[in-house]
């Protein structure tokens, strides 16, 4: 879980309680654009909050989780309750300060400071322009906006003289908010930037001011000891204007040690715990005292025993989150705790909680990556088989339609009882539920073989709710419908998409660009489906438009792997129709009788034209570079989005099965193309494609598999280096030929 601190509108000094929750997601990372993984789509949320879930898949967020859990229960959100908890993507954000309200609080401070003559602008972060600084280390927009309505009152009590000396003590004071040292040196104190020394005649007030401006210096600058010094000698200043909130900043400098502690890999040192406990427990003992007269120091009491007692909290605020109405601060503030909570708790602890709202969101979750890149498959399926076991023995034999559908949510092929699966089939459509559960007795029903059963619940789906429906579930019932369309056509159909979000479409893109073919498509065409029937549907005037010039390539990339020569050579000239500088390989290829010769020009071809692949899809659905280990890409992919197509036959599947095997049997491309090249340069023809090709097969083993060591047994690279520069040391290629990798 990802954190964020920010200011409440208090005076200018420290951050106080963190207050953005995220909402168990991550960031940096392409979620899918026809049925995002870990959130509900913009348009459909209103929908969702009320009640109509459509399908909730385990990889939701738990704030999606969570709203799932209210409409279940029978406490479906309100638009106002919807929007007073702000959900925004992965995060909860409420009350909190985003990049245009640190631009407007940035804005309004250098525009106070503007009255002050002969005042020259400050320095951002590393010497940069504070007013082009939005991210701005521990210093956030309320600091800013405070500190200008405190020049606006100094400025109208003391005048220009000494206004002017306090600006330059801010200065001072917001010059530590940014630690630009390296990541590992960041966490512990730095040398402060401190406000100068007052003139002996200054008014009382700039004294006080600047007694203040200090501690907070200090504290930006994570002197956290010299700071609660600070503090605490301004609450023994009965006179100074800061006396009411300085005890709680001294206690919130406790809070800050304890919570640095974390920092550069500390988390996990036990020697930390009993450290970290005690200065949050005199934290605490101190906001105690100073709730008695300052309102933000009781609120953060809470916030401590968070930490000192998660799960104890966790259980506390739980039960009132699920049912109360939300909207207000303090509501605000336990859900954004509570979903931090939650993220502090392991997965196996959250399905055998005793709130039942913890223990529902930890079982849907059951297998769900808290990584989106993760594809520990068997992780997931032990934590699945947890959650199954979890919610067993919570419903304890009687079900209801809330823990069915966490049970359906983790169940594997065969693990549903025949009671389990009459009373998931008969909740009524009226339900929350019903949607999740209906799509899941469909993918169960697939996975155990029985594809036409999954085809009459499918298409009765469609039909009946496919207008009512977000987008994203209608996404995710089509992705069903692939494996369970009965030809080809349905198939084909089945795989046109409408985006989740129609303003995601690219940038320049076409009026037809909020309609796609989604990733499950591709791995469908290119797994399950052997090269001869994929040749025939990429010949369909039903196939995208947009896939054949690429369907056509890895047909004949893998009939030329597969010794299918024949279908290679028929689609030839497809293939060099537009390739001006290898059109003539084409013809080579095709004007080859042996075996032998096929395979040669086939990887002359190959070597000078690397975006020939064979499209390689694993077991698990994660696509391959030729005879590489690793992803292919960053995709998100699953065991669900591959298996047997309904309108194959017997025969076809066996071929596809047999084909996939060999596929994934390739060596590197490299170790693949290179003994049938090297054998034929050794023979020093007279063809200028020779040292052409030991050319493009030295630099082709450059980042061959990328963030893999993977490397051919034999130094190809190496070779194919010596042998060009001993066979053709006069030719162009050779020339260019200076390393070998």
């Amino acid at each position: 879980m990802k954190r964020r601190l920010r200011l409440l509108p208090l005076m200018i000094a420290c951050t106080l309680a963190g207050q953005t929750a995220w909402a168990s997601g991550g960031e940096e990372w392409m979620e899918n654009a026809f049925a995002p993984e870990g959130r509900v789509p913009t348009p459909d949320l209103p929908a969702y909050a009320a009640g109509r879930l459509g399908v909730v898949p385990a990889s939701f967020w738990r704030i999606y989780q969570f709203i799932g859990y209210r409409a279940l229960t029978g406490h479906p959100l309100s638009a106002q309750e919807l929007s007073a908890i702000g959900v925004d993507g992965w995060h909860v954000m409420p009350v909190g300060s985003d990049d245009a309200d640190m631009s407007k609080a940035i804005a309004s401070w250098m525009t106070a400071r503007q009255q002050i003559r002969g005042a020259t602008a400050p320095a951002g972060p590393n010497g940069g322009d504070l007013a082009n600084t939005l991210a701005y280390g521990s210093c956030y927009g309320n600091a800013f906006s405070r500190a200008a309505q405190t020049l606006n009152d100094r400025l109208k009590s003391g005048g220009q003289q000494w206004a002017a000396v306090w600006l330059a003590g801010q200065d001072a004071v917001f010059a530590n908010c940014a630690d630009m040292r390296p990541w590992d040196q960041r966490g512990t104190p730095r040398p402060a930037s401190l406000p100068a020394k007052l003139p002996a005649n200054a008014p009382a007030w700039l004294v006080q001011d600047h007694e203040y401006q200090v501690a907070a210096a200090q504290f930006y600058a994570e002197n956290y000891d010299a700071a609660r010094a600070g503090f605490l000698a301004v609450a023994r200043n009965k006179q100074s204007p800061w006396q009411g909130m300085a005890p709680y900043l001294a206690a919130r400098c406790l809070i800050r040690k304890a919570t640095m502690l974390n920092v550069n890999g500390n988390t996990d040192d036990p020697k930390l715990v009993p450290v970290r406990e005690a200065l949050l427990t005199m934290a605490r003992a101190e906001l105690v005292e100073a709730g008695k007269s300052f309102a933000p120091a009781r609120s953060m009491v809470t916030w401590v025993d968070a930490r000192l007692h998660p799960q104890a909290r966790l259980a506390e605020l739980a039960g009132p989150l699920a049912t109360s109405r939300l909207g207000g601060t303090v509501q605000q503030q336990n859900l954004i705790d509570f979903l931090r909570l939650m993220d502090d708790t392991d997965r196996v602890t959250m399905m055998n909680a005793t709130d039942p709202m913890v223990a529902w969101i930890g079982a849907m979750q059951g297998g769900a990556a808290d990584d989106p890149y993760d594809t520990d498959i068997k992780r997931a399926q032990t934590q699945r088989q947890q959650a199954v076991d979890a919610v067993r023995k919570r419903m304890a034999g009687h079900p209801d339609p809330l823990w069915l559908m966490a049970l359906l949510t983790n169940a594997g092929p065969g693990q549903l009882t025949d009671a389990e699966t009459k009373a998931a089939a008969a909740v009524a459509s009226s339900s929350p539920a019903y949607m999740t559960l209906q799509y899941h007795l469909a993918r169960l029903a697939l996975a155990e073989g029985h594809a036409d059963r999954a085809d009459d619940i499918v298409n009765a789906m469609l039909s009946k709710q496919g207008d009512g429906m977000g987008t994203a579930s209608r996404n995710r019932w089509l992705a069903l419908k692939l494996q369970s369309a009965k030809t080809e056509a349905e198939f084909l159909k089945a795989a046109h998409r409408q985006r989740a979000e129609p303003d995601t479409a690219p940038a320049g893109a076409s009026d037809t660009a909020k309609t796609d073919y989604d990733t499950d498509f591709y791995l469908h065409l290119f797994h399950d489906l052997p090269n001869s029937q994929l040749n025939e549907v990429r010949q369909r005037k039903d196939f995208p438009a947009t896939l054949v010039k690429y369907a056509t390539e890895v047909v004949w990339t893998r009939a030329v792997i597969l010794g299918d020569y024949a279908t290679a050579d028929a689609l030839s000239d497809d293939l060099a129709r537009g390739r001006g500088t290898t059109k003539h390989l084409y013809a080579r290829f095709k004007a080859a009788k042996t075996d032998d010769d096929k395979r040669l020009a086939a990887a002359v071809i190959l070597v000078n034209t690397p975006e020939l692949h064979p499209e390689v899809v694993d077991n698990n659905g994660v696509e391959r570079m030729w005879g590489c280990k690793g992803w292919r890409d960053n995709g998100i992919n699953t065991p669900s989005q591959i298996g047997a197509l309904n309108f194959l036959d017997k025969d076809g599947m066996a071929r596809a099965q047999a084909e996939q095997k060999t596929l994934l049997a390739l060596p590197i491309r490299t170790a693949w193309l290179a003994p049938t090249l090297l054998k034929w340069a050794e023979g020093k023809p007279d063809d200028p494609e020779a040292p052409k090709a030991l050319h493009f097969l030295v630099v082709s083993t450059r980042l061959e598999c990328p963030g893999n060591d993977e490397k051919p047994r034999v130094n190809y690279s190496k070779e194919a280096f010596q042998l060009l520069h001993k066979l053709y040391p006069k030719s162009e290629w050779t020339a260019n030929t200076k390393y070998y990798f």
